[in-house]
This record gives C-alpha cells, sequence and structure tokens, in this order.
C-alpha cells in the first residue's frame, strides 16, 4: 500500500510541470485575447463568455452553444465577435471588471450598452439548448439593428 502510495506520489511530480506549462499557454492565449478585444470597434456586437480556469460541464456546455450559435448565425459578419474570456486571468480584469464578472457569465454587448443572459443560458443549456442558442441569436440580432 505504501508502494502504491509512493508511486502515486512520484507520476503525480512527474506529470505537474506539463500541467503547469499549459496553464501557462492558456494565460498567455487569454491576455492577447484580450488584446484582440479592445482593438475590435465599438460598434460591433460582441458575445462574450467569460469562464474562469475550472469549469463545470455546464459551463462548457454554455461555451459550446453560444459558439455554436455565432458560427452557424454570424461567422462572416464583421459586425458581430465571439469572445472567450479567461476571467481570471489578470490581463482580462478590466473588461471583467467593466461587466462586473465574478462567475461563469455570457454577455452580449455593444459600445457601453449590454445584456446579461447567463441566468437564462444555466438554466435551459443542458435541457434547452435551444431556448439559449435563440436568445443568444435573438439579442444580437437587437443590438446589430440598434
Amino acid at each position: 500500500m505504501v508502494l502504491k502510495t509512493k508511486a502515486l506520489i512520484y507520476i503525480a511530480l512527474l506529470i505537474m510541470p506539463f500541467v503547469m506549462l499549459n496553464c501557462k499557454q492558456q494565460t498567455k492565449q487569454s491576455g492577447s485575447e484580450t488584446a484582440q478585444v479592445q482593438a475590435a470597434a465599438d460598434d460591433a456586437v460582441k458575445i462574450y463568455y467569460f469562464h474562469g480556469r475550472m469549469r463545470c460541464a455546464t459551463c462548457i456546455a454554455i461555451q459550446e452553444a453560444a459558439q455554436q450559435t455565432y458560427k452557424e448565425h454570424f461567422t462572416g459578419n464583421d459586425n458581430v465577435t465571439f469572445h472567450e474570456i479567461d476571467f481570471s486571468d489578470r490581463a482580462n480584469s478590466a473588461l471583467a471588471d467593466k461587466y462586473e464578472i465574478a462567475f461563469s457569465s455570457l454577455i452580449i454587448a455593444k459600445g457601453e450598452e449590454h445584456v446579461d443572459i447567463t441566468e437564462l443560458a444555466f438554466y435551459n443549456v443542458m435541457n434547452k439548448p435551444d431556448l439559449l442558442r435563440q436568445a443568444i441569436k435573438e439579442n444580437t440580432e437587437k443590438f446589430l439593428i440598434n
């Protein structure tokens, strides 16, 4: 039993540098995402999916629904962009503060206006994903009209 425990500790120590390297690479990607978001025109509609480092199945499903909706309805439209943002990364703190993000969130924004559909997303993504995708589409289209 002691030998198995020592072997598991040894394996964990061998794997840890690879996990840390992967986290560091993800942080660099998130920082560059922030620069892209800041460079985007204010008149563009932005679909933001905010998340932390740890995500549950529901959070991942929300991201997938948002990305799928963006790809199906707005790919090729220069007036709509999708952004996945790690709010726990310091490089993204200004954007997270702007929308008062404290946990996984789904925000649709244009300029200084935004709508937070996080609650709707969490209630519906697992059992009624079409309802969530429709809400993303409709809210994005409202910003495009205005």
